[in-house]
């Protein structure tokens, strides 16, 4: 999965820009080994899988995950906020890249921890 997304994105940004972390509760993929440049974040441990793409003002969008077919829907997404992060682009107030079919939020979904 970071493999694929680092092969994606080496367009836009060197690939040894693009690395991961790996905490308890999910998988990050980042943009200059910074937690504020997070690019994805990927969720496992539990009954479904899914994952988060943030926007233009870093809010996650959650996404169910069924395998890698879906990251690659999101790619432009993350494009975009490889050029945020990298000032090529202004986030936009007025534009909104929700999907038909994000899932809600739950930050307590963790398991109770931080």
């Amino acid at each position: 999965m970071f493999y694929t997304v680092r092969v994606v994105l080496r367009d836009c940004a060197d690939s040894k820009r693009i690395t991961y972390r790996k905490v308890a509760s999910y998988f990050a993929v980042l943009l200059d080994d910074n937690s504020r440049k997070t690019l994805l974040r990927l969720y496992f441990n539990r009954d479904k899988k899914f994952f988060d793409v943030f926007d233009d003002f870093k809010n996650a969008e959650r996404y169910e995950y069924t395998g890698v077919a879906d990251i690659y829907t999101h790619i432009q997404e993350m494009i975009e906020s490889v050029e945020i992060y990298d000032g090529k682009r202004q986030p936009d107030p007025n534009s909104s890249r929700k999907k038909k079919n994000v899932l809600p939020v739950d930050d307590t979904a963790d398991g109770g921890t931080q």
